[in-house]
């Protein structure tokens, strides 16, 4: 019989693996796909597992990620060039997680050195569709006013564009 103790050892192996590592950003390419709205990744996980370990960096940062005992600010990690179009392989580099973390981090500042808000998109009946960093990316992502965005969030106006927004 296998114990807690043993799946969590089993488990914590599994995912340290390197194809699994690859394995694993491709979930996490589709569950934000998803997040954002933008269609499902133009790749499969084979795919995905045979261009990450072909990356000249792949082997360097998945050694430093070992090396420094897992750390999550070190493990390898699938990075969206341009954050307004899904992932595909001309749209994707290898990254750490904490670049990839801080580069989103930059975005959400203004041009002034201020953190956006947050802005939120639902559906009328109150399901949550979509997330932006700011207004702006909202806008540009769904090519529609920024402006009416904003009087929405504000809640100016009830809707826009037949979406409930919110900051």
């Amino acid at each position: 019989m296998k114990t807690k103790e043993w799946v969590k050892n089993y488990n914590k192996e599994y995912v340290r693996k390197r194809e699994n590592v690859c394995r694993t950003s491709y979930h996490h390419n589709v569950a934000h796909s998803i997040e954002r709205g933008h269609p499902a990744p133009e790749y499969n996980v084979d795919e995905l597992i045979e261009w990450e370990m072909s990356q000249h960096n792949f082997e360097e940062l998945y050694l430093s990620w070992v090396s420094a005992d897992y750390a999550k600010d070190l493990k390898p990690s699938i990075d969206r060039l341009d954050d307004s179009k899904g992932y595909s392989f001309s749209n994707i580099e290898l990254k750490t997680w904490k670049e990839n973390n801080n580069k989103q981090y930059d975005i959400s500042k203004s041009a002034k050195g201020k953190d956006c808000k947050v802005v939120k998109q639902y559906d009328l009946d109150g399901v949550l569709l979509n997330s932006f960093y700011s207004v702006r990316n909202a806008a540009d992502t769904l090519e529609i006013s920024m402006s009416c965005i904003a009087r929405a969030a504000r809640k100016e106006r009830k809707t826009y564009k037949g979406y409930i927004w919110s900051y």
